[in-house]
C-alpha cells in the first residue's frame, strides 16, 4: 500500500507499507515492513507492484515507484526493487535494484505493472511508466519494458523496449497494465494508457495494446 505524501523521513518523501495476508492491524504503523523515500518530494509509494520473481530466487518480489526521486537528475523518478524477504523498515537506498528515468522531470515510477514473462526466459519482467518523458516530444511520455532478472542501478535508457507517446502532452505511461493474451501466442501482452493522446486534433486520450511478440 502506498502513501506517497507521507512525511516520516522528509516532506512528501513517501512510504510504501507491506501488510501480510491474514494480518489484522489497527493501523499501518503495525505493517510488516515500511519502505521509505529518503529525499524531499520523492513520492515513494506513488505506485506499487508485485511483478513476481525478478531475481530468479523463486520468491515473489516487490517494486515501489517514486516519481519525484532524484537519481542523478531532478525528478527523473525511479522504481525500487525489493527482494521477497522484505522485513522491517527499509529505505530507497536499501533496494536490490534501482531503475531510474532517462531525463530530469520524467517522473519514472508514476505507474508500474508486472505483466509476467515477456521473452519466455522464465524470469518475471516489469513495465515502468514515465508519463512526462519528453525526449522526443514534450510530455509525450513513455513506458519501459525491463526484462528480469534485475540488479544494481540501471537507467531506463537501457530498457529492453521504450514505448514512446505519439503526440506532445500525450502523457503516455500514465497507466500500464497486463492485457492477458489477446493474440493467443502464449505470452502476456500490455496496455499503455495515454490520457492526453490527440486524435483528429482533440486530446481525447487513448490506450495502446502492445503485443509481446512485437518487442
Amino acid at each position: 500500500m502506498g502513501a506517497p505524501e507521507d512525511d516520516a523521513e522528509n516532506t512528501d518523501g513517501g512510504t510504501a507499507y507491506l501488510v501480510l495476508g491474514g494480518s489484522d492491524h489497527a493501523g499501518l504503523i503495525s505493517a510488516h515492513s515500511r519502505l521509505r523515500g529518503t529525499t524531499t518530494t520523492a513520492l515513494m509509494g506513488a505506485a506499487v507492484c508485485g511483478p513476481g520473481d525478478l531475481d530468479g530466487d523463486g520468491l515473489s518480489d516487490l517494486v515501489v515507484g517514486a516519481p519525484g526521486a532524484d537519481e542523478g537528475e531532478n525528478n527523473n523518478g525511479a522504481a525500487y526493487v525489493y527482494l521477497g524477504t522484505v522485513e522491517g523498515d527499509l529505505e530507497d537506498t536499501d533496494a536490490w535494484a534501482t531503475l531510474y528515468g532517462e531525463d530530469g522531470g520524467d517522473r519514472a515510477g508514476d505507474a508500474l505493472a508486472g505483466p509476467g514473462d515477456f521473452n519466455g526466459d522464465g524470469s518475471a519482467d516489469l513495465v515502468i511508466g514515465a508519463q512526462r518523458q519528453g525526449g522526443v516530444l514534450a510530455y509525450a511520455g513513455a513506458a519501459y519494458v525491463v526484462l528480469g532478472p534485475v540488479t544494481g542501478k540501471m537507467g531506463l535508457g537501457s530498457a529492453h523496449a521504450r514505448l514512446q507517446g505519439q503526440s506532445a502532452y500525450a502523457f503516455s505511461g500514465a497507466a500500464v497494465a497486463p492485457a492477458g493474451d489477446p493474440d493467443w501466442d502464449g505470452r502476456q501482452d500490455l496496455l499503455v494508457g495515454a490520457p492526453g493522446q490527440e486524435t483528429s486534433g482533440t486530446a481525447g486520450g487513448g490506450a495502446w495494446l502492445v503485443l509481446a511478440s512485437g518487442m
